[in-house]
Order: C-alpha cells, then sequence, then structure tokens
C-alpha cells in the first residue's frame, strides 16, 4: 500500500516546487536549507498558491490527478548542494 501524503504535506511539496521554479536561474544553485526556509512556515508561504497550482497545471509539472508535484521542473537536478538550475530557465 502507498502512503498517500496529508493535504498539508502535498501544499507544502506543490510550494516547494512552485519556489524553485521561480527561483531558477541558469547555472544557479539554490541551497536546500535555503529552500526548507522558504517554506517551512506551514508550507503557505506561497503568496499567489492557488494561482501557483493552475500555473504548475498548465506547465505541465504538477500532476491533475494526484495534487502533489510530479516531478521538479524538467531543468532542475537535485544534488547534495541543492537545486541546480539548468538552461532555459
Amino acid at each position: 500500500m502507498i502512503d498517500r501524503p496529508t493535504p498539508r504535506e502535498a501544499a507544502i511539496r506543490i510550494c516547494r516546487m512552485f519556489v524553485i521554479h521561480h527561483q531558477c536561474r541558469a547555472g544557479a544553485v539554490l541551497p536546500t536549507e535555503t529552500i526548507q526556509e522558504w517554506w517551512a512556515v506551514d508550507g503557505w508561504i506561497c503568496q499567489d498558491f492557488f494561482s501557483g497550482l493552475e500555473y504548475g497545471r498548465q506547465e505541465g509539472w504538477l500532476s491533475e490527478t494526484k495534487g502533489e508535484e510530479a516531478s521538479p521542473p524538467a531543468n532542475v537536478t537535485i544534488t547534495p548542494a541543492g537545486y541546480r538550475c539548468g538552461q532555459g530557465v
């Protein structure tokens, strides 16, 4: 049986992907700790949260069916140092 995230956990994950997507610039590395600081306050630090959900669906990195992030945006690589932003951001 697959553990489903709680609505709050799913919200935090979506918020994190939203923040990463908008903060990334080509070649930059966003430290994991910084990402955690941004969404640590109950996951609601994304002010445009619901518009972000719709934007995520349009961009294709938000799962339509589960309400969770499908994966980081295609141009983002998760590394031990943090989130490395690729080209085209």
